[in-house]
């Protein structure tokens, strides 16, 4: 009977009277009688965890939630946060008594404190992500499709005829002793271990400092690691559906960014099964650095290069390599080979196949003539990233370059284009890393400038009484204050905006597919931020950054001139008081 009052209340159009309302709030406490009857052990971490969602998720942080009242840090955070997002999910959903709001309304009136009061550090978390839910809440639902998933678990639950619980414990201690004993034949590099139950992906670089080695992930593919080029990535998923339990093992010869450069690694894989399914259900596996090996046979094959042979090479390095082709380094002119073998000069630059009329600011070419060694950068064209490799060479008495790139995925390069968490997740662009913020450099936008001429908005930010920091605690302290300010930058946008330090003090904000007035207020959620971020050892220092911003002003440098104007403007305009975003 009171769970038919409660569908009754429910589904009332209208406002709820004290009596409706009291039966409503009865169904927390309804839920967790249900739960109980169920009869499995109160002391599984499972059935606790939904014993604390159902009876508390509508408790309050202020102690004015129900059934039971609780208040603070007594509410279990498992509650707290399905708490806020049942309000959100009330909030943006149609309901028989109300219609929807749009996602910007739902953020605000949480934080507002208009739907109930909030852990603090919970309405920074939703901050944080409010961006990212955007995303998934209108995102393709079928990214996000289980049925598969849970067609395995229940066809091996009814073939084994016992509950899924057991069955998982049994399954994770098998695939921890194949972990054991695959990566006991692995030692060092890469190592990642991927888990089609939980779809996450985890990985151990034993390269990488203590405190960066590791590092977990949710996929939505499971390429999102960012570690494989489309091409490769395609290849290695094809020859895993290949797998089968008696033979599971994959090996193949990549390149994967490490350390801001591409090196060639042997990649081992071995598919893991269960007994009763038909599908791999993990995946453990290793890259192993052979890129001196790889340069080695390079040297091998450039040592013995003559106009003989030289076709030979360039039509084999073709099977790898999208461009593979002979530069003249001093002219940069194409140079192609003959029929006979004689070295040819084209018409063509090479500079032309990335969309230029005029030599590269950081031709490689050229570069390559100083040293011996491989010369590397990234070019774009067509919004696809190239990685190119250089290396002088001499046939038969002509100073040539053989240079040889392969592009990118284009969704790789988008993901990590000013990720929060992108020198972590795709150490290929720490080329054009700032080694003190992590922010991009200056070179970053000098190279790529083409590609963000179509960006809707443009900010400068100017960090106000850098020098007085310096003067007073020295540079050591200076240069903390940029990382924090430059952290809390990062932490504010999206993984689709891009920041740069474009100058000592001076960062520079790119905002792509954002509104007019999503975007001023954008800045001035920035600068709060700023203000209300310490110097955890030096709490008496004060924060704060001036702050100018254009909306779609083109081409990039009259953005930026325009932006930079504003700045001063405003910084000059509110010296001795509260600044504002300029508009």
């Amino acid at each position: 009977m009171p769970q038919q009052l409660c569908g009754a209340a429910l589904n009332k159009p209208g406002k709820l009277d004290p009596e409706e309302w009291e039966i409503m709030k009865s169904h927390a406490a309804i839920g967790d009688s249900m739960l109980s009857a169920i009869g499995m052990q109160q002391s599984e971490t499972l059935m606790n965890l939904a014993h604390e969602i159902c009876r508390w998720h509508h408790e309050r942080w202020d102690g004015r939630g129900y059934p039971d009242g609780l208040k603070g840090d007594e509410i279990p955070i498992s509650a707290q946060v399905v708490a806020m997002a049942d309000v959100y999910d009330a909030l943006t959903s149609e309901r028989c008594y109300k219609k929807s709001f749009d996602h910007a309304t739902a953020i605000k009136m949480i934080t507002n404190g208009e739907c109930g009061a909030f852990n603090p550090l919970l309405i920074q978390c939703l901050l944080d992500v409010q961006d990212q839910l955007f995303e998934n809440m209108h995102t393709d639902p079928s990214r996000f499709d289980y049925r598969q998933e849970a067609k395995r678990l229940s066809d091996e639950m009814l073939e084994q005829k016992e509950l899924m619980p057991d069955n998982r414990a049994h399954g994770l201690l098998i695939f921890e002793q194949k972990k054991t004993e695959f990566f006991a034949e692995q030692c060092g590099g890469i190592q990642f271990e991927f888990d089609r139950w939980t779809n996450t992906v985890h990985l151990k670089d034993w390269n990488a400092p203590v405190d960066q080695r590791e590092k977990s992930m949710y996929l939505t593919e499971w390429n999102d690691v960012s570690l494989l080029s489309e091409k490769d990535w395609l290849a290695m998923r094809e020859k895993l559906k290949a797998t089968t339990p008696e033979r599971p093992e994959v090996k193949m010869i990549v390149q994967i960014p490490v350390n801001g450069e591409y090196r060639w690694q042997r990649l081992t894989a071995k598919s893991l099964w269960t007994t009763k399914y038909k599908n791999y259900a993990g995946v453990l596996g290793r890259f192993e650095d052979i890129q001196d090996e790889m340069v080695r046979r390079g040297e091998d094959a450039l040592e013995k290069c003559s106009e003989d042979n030289i076709a030979h090479l360039l039509n084999d390095l073709s099977r790898v390599f999208e461009v593979v082709r002979l530069v003249n380094p001093k002219t940069n002119e194409i140079l192609e080979l003959d029929k006979g073998g004689k070295v040819m000069t084209t018409p063509m630059h090479c500079y032309e196949i990335w969309g230029r009329s005029e030599p590269c600011e950081n031709c490689v070419s050229s570069r390559s003539l100083e040293g011996k060694e491989w010369v590397t950068k990234l070019e774009m064209r067509d919004r696809q990233m190239y990685f190119v490799l250089s290396k002088h060479i001499n046939v038969n008495g002509h100073t040539c370059t053989l240079e040889i790139a392969s592009h990118e995925d284009e969704a790789e390069v988008a993901r990590c284009g000013s990720d929060n968490d992108a020198p972590a997740r795709s150490s290929f662009m720490n080329f054009y890393r700032d080694t003190l913020t992590g922010t991009y450099t200056r070179l970053y936008l000098e190279n790529f400038q083409f590609n963000l001429e179509s960006a809707d908005a443009v900010a400068i930010v100017d960090v106000d009484l850098f020098k007085q920091i310096n003067d007073t605690y020295g540079h050591p302290v200076g240069d903390e204050a940029l990382k924090t300010i430059a952290n809390t930058i990062r932490s504010g946008i999206r993984g689709s905006d891009t920041l740069i330090r474009y100058g000592g003090d001076e960062f520079l904000l790119i905002f792509s597919k954002i509104g007019e007035e999503v975007f001023y207020e954008r800045l001035k959620q920035l600068r709060r931020a700023v203000q209300e971020t310490k110097l955890p050892d030096y709490p008496e220092v004060k924060l704060d950054v001036s702050l100018g911003g254009v909306y779609r002003v083109h081409p990039l440098s009259e953005a930026i001139r325009q932006a930079d104007l504003c700045m001063y403007e405003n910084k000059a305009k509110h010296a001795n008081v509260n600044h504002a975003a300029c508009r």
